[in-house]
């Protein structure tokens, strides 16, 4: 859909800064998403979501999305780099995350609630240094921030972005 409302292709790149248009679906439906509702194991991670949201003042809808894309919230999952669970973070973001972002004791990745405060930890971050632009930060959770702020946007990235974007609504009306 932000494709299509921006006229871009999978081949097409969005200069850091850049301006696009944002398509809301239409609907006011305030139930679970389908493909959340039929698994219970994924709704009882809804409350862990909305705590560390809280806790870090950002956007619940937004982390529940980025964290569907990210890894569908399979807590069990093991992605490259090392990356693990719900947040897919790489080991050195999480103790950079443990060491300059995190009040308190250290969070665990493979614990699924600390793996989620984790994720928005550095989403609070990353909102502060993009000066709260919520497609510069989920370029940035999948590129890195200067990686994201250096270069265009590949497709792949801005299907990514595209994708946790158009997915917000959808936890925003659960």
């Amino acid at each position: 859909a932000i494709q299509d409302a921006n006229g871009l292709s999978d081949a097409s790149s969005i200069d850091p800064g850049s301006q696009i248009e944002i398509p809301h679906p239409v609907g006011d439906d305030a139930e679970l998403p389908t493909f959340l509702a039929a698994d219970p194991d994924l709704v009882a991670l809804r409350p862990a979501f909305a705590t560390a949201a809280t806790t870090y003042d950002v956007p619940v809808a937004l982390l529940e999305s980025l964290a569907w894309q990210t890894s569908a919230w399979d807590a069990d999952k093991v992605g490259e780099e090392g990356r693990v669970g719900i947040a897919q973070l790489r080991p050195s973001t999480v103790e950079y995350i443990n060491d300059e972002l995190v009040a308190g004791p250290a969070l665990d990745p493979d614990v699924a609630a600390d793996d989620i405060e984790l994720m928005a930890a550095y989403v609070d971050e990353l909102l502060r240094q993009t000066d709260g632009s919520w497609a510069a930060t989920a370029a940035a959770y999948r590129l890195g921030l200067s990686a994201a702020n250096a270069q265009s946007w590949d497709g792949e990235t801005i299907g990514f972005v595209s994708d946790v974007l158009a997915g917000v609504p959808d936890f925003d009306a659960a």
